[in-house]
């Protein structure tokens, strides 16, 4: 059994995840220090270093290995294809699931950080991707140029773009730091209530006037009913 990926478009690959997890720990410092999208940071950050980790541990064939084994054990190995298919198709489901979640739940720094955004969108592509390769479900042409082939060229493409996206943030902060927002703008009295730093919903309801201090960030602002 083959463990890691010692090739040097796998070093290569690794060095980019490092540089994505690197900058995003940057981008989260300041983020908290200007209180602005600081659980956005946290959150892509540690989802693009569990990915680094296992670039090189290759749990996914930890994982093939045990299942196959269990296959046969259980005498189930030889629909072993559906199973395979079911598997990447939870996969993609339940990632899309997440990342709908977090859209709801972190709808302003999306909004900021729409490169960012998009490059932890092309990861989840192609983690489906590889599963699907992983389970003889290949979509992607598998021949190699230059030591990469084209899930290597899009996980790569997908670490660039994220880092450019947190790169490029780090203007967007400078220009928007000197001018903090300082209320929350809601419709109607009794309308749920979002933190304006960090889009963190608030435990009480919208009241024109009321002062909240976010439990995420810490931040003070006062509702305002247009």
């Amino acid at each position: 059994m083959h463990i890691g990926d010692p090739s040097i478009a796998g070093w290569l690959i690794l060095v980019a995840y490092l540089a994505v997890v690197s900058r995003c720990y940057l981008q989260y410092t300041q983020a908290k220090t200007e209180l602005v999208d600081p659980y956005f940071w946290l959150m892509v950050g540690g989802f693009v270093l569990l990915l680094g980790i296992n670039k090189q541990l290759d749990l996914q064939t930890v994982f093939e290995v045990g299942m196959k084994d269990l296959a046969k054990s259980n005498g189930w190995y030889a629909q072993r294809r559906i199973m395979q298919t079911a598997f990447v198709a939870m996969l993609g489901i339940g990632l899309l699931t997440i990342l709908v979640m977090l859209r709801g739940m972190l709808a302003k720094s999306c909004r900021n950080h729409k490169a960012v955004c998009l490059g932890v969108l092309l990861l989840c592509v192609f983690i489906v991707l590889r599963a699907g390769a992983f389970n003889h479900l290949s979509f992607l042409d598998t021949q190699s140029y230059w030591g990469f082939n084209a899930h290597a060229l899009l996980e790569l493409t997908a670490l660039c773009v994220t880092f450019y996206g947190a790169r490029l943030s780090k203007y967007t902060h400078k220009k928007t730091s000197t001018q903090p927002v300082a209320f929350a703008f809601c419709a109607n009295n009794g309308d749920n209530v979002y933190c304006p730093y960090c889009s963190m919903q608030a435990a009480a309801k919208a009241a024109e006037g009321r002062q909240f201090k976010c439990k995420a960030c810490e931040a003070m602002y006062t509702v305002r009913i247009r």
